[in-house]
């Protein structure tokens, strides 16, 4: 009888044992894991201008801050327009992706925005009202997300036309859903400096060096608003 139990005892504390160093894997595990980043947005996100997708913005911004890197980028397209028949391939207005991204990407921890600039040529009352709903559905896709938006930039020191009305509308937008708003014109990005050696050929898009630049740009916003751990 005593052999008996000691035999079960030593099975149950076998079986105790076992699950707790499974849990301990499931938490050491979990704990390891990166956030990760999802950055939604035109050709800036998709890397044109840079030989390689690792060199575009996103995979600098990614690597420097240690997340998970996720990317929907389509060369042309906006909050309003879908880039049909621009030679991009098979392309979609952002608001048609959405539903693709949120099964494709649920997780998302940091939803990078950044589009806007395939717009200027439409009502901005227009790409106001856009923005507006996207935005909306964002926060409904990813409710405990951190929601980054840049105000659309070129690589130039000089605002658009309609850059105040564009940002009035990125601005309340943003605010409606608790997103932080990044502008670089605000900022100064491009003030002194020689951005001939930030663009690429096409004198439009970010080059490598163009691409590091606003990697350490938005990382430094992130950072400061502590919505990635400071630097060590």
């Amino acid at each position: 009888m005593k052999k008996t139990r000691l035999r079960i005892f030593l099975a149950l504390l076998v079986l105790t044992l076992a699950g707790t160093a499974a849990a301990a894997a499931v938490n050491t595990a979990t704990k390891s894991a990166p956030p990760t980043l999802l950055v939604i947005g035109d050709s800036f996100v998709a890397g044109a201008g840079v030989s390689d997708a690792r060199k575009a913005y996103p995979a600098v911004l990614a690597d420097a801050t240690g997340m998970r890197l996720v990317t929907d980028g389509q060369g042309g397209t906006g909050f309003v327009n879908d880039a049909h028949g621009t030679g991009n391939g098979d392309t979609s207005k952002m608001i048609d992706r959405l539903a693709s991204d949120g099964n494709d990407f649920p997780d998302a921890s940091v939803v990078v925005i950044d589009a806007g600039r395939n717009d200027l040529r439409f009502p901005l009352s227009d790409v106001g009202n856009a923005v507006s709903q996207y935005l909306d559905k964002v926060r409904a896709q990813w409710p405990a997300a951190e929601i980054v938006v840049i105000v659309p930039a070129f690589i130039t020191a000089q605002p658009f036309d309609g850059y105040r009305e564009v940002l009035s509308s990125f601005k309340s937008s943003a605010a409606k859903i608790g997103a932080t708003l990044i502008d670089p014109t605000a900022e100064g990005w491009y003030r002194k400096v020689d951005v001939a050696n930030l663009l690429s050929a096409d004198r439009v898009h970010p080059n490598a060096e163009g691409a590091r630049f606003i990697a350490e740009h938005i990382e430094e916003s992130l950072r400061s608003q502590g919505l990635v751990p400071a630097a060590p």
